[in-house]
């Protein structure tokens, strides 16, 4: 039975590795999907993949222009927006006192830009569907680990940003989840 049937997700970071699976799994479940990542032959090849269950849309999470021309691509071709899941991530290694301008820059505007611009986007159409929120956290949140973290604490910025959206958004039938 397909869990999911008439469901619509967005995932972003779509095109590789968690991101990817989400994508499959979605659909397995029977749910149709918004594939949201950077252009790439990844990307184009989720649709190839599964068919007209998957809407591929490139897009630069950290472009809050580029988020919303994606969301409302997403609603408009399949109808309605029932889950997002912030799934996209930079994860690079280095030490903080070396970290250049642009390595610290990427992780804080992929990391939590990157899921604050889909959720707002987002938010209208959840409320009319009573969706749901899912983003990708780590468990150096609780064990920040050397060289990561940067990265530790751009997740912990997603918990808390979670967290607070939980309370603001119960009344509008949005679940928040990590």
């Amino acid at each position: 039975m397909e869990q999911l049937a008439g469901k619509v997700a967005i995932v972003t970071g779509a095109s590789k590795g968690m991101g990817r699976h989400f994508v499959a799994a979605l659909v397995a479940a029977g749910a149709r999907v918004a594939a949201l990542a950077r252009p790439s032959a990844e990307l184009d090849s989720l649709a190839a993949e599964h068919g007209e269950r998957v809407l591929a849309l490139p897009c630069d999470v950290t472009d809050s222009a580029a988020v919303n021309a994606a969301v409302e691509a997403a609603a408009a071709h399949f109808g309605r927006i029932d889950v997002l899941v912030n799934n996209a991530a930079v994860y690079h290694p280095f030490a903080f006192e070396s970290g250049s301008d642009a390595i610290i820059r990427q992780h804080l505007e992929v990391n939590v830009l990157g899921v604050a611009w889909p959720i707002r986007a987002a938010i209208p159409h959840l409320r009319q569907t009573q969706g749901q929120i899912v983003s990708i956290s780590s468990e150096s949140v609780e064990m920040p680990f050397p060289m990561l973290a940067l990265y530790a604490a751009t997740k912990a910025a997603v918990e808390t940003l979670s967290e607070g959206l939980r309370a603001e958004l119960r009344s509008d039938g949005i679940r928040v989840s990590v």
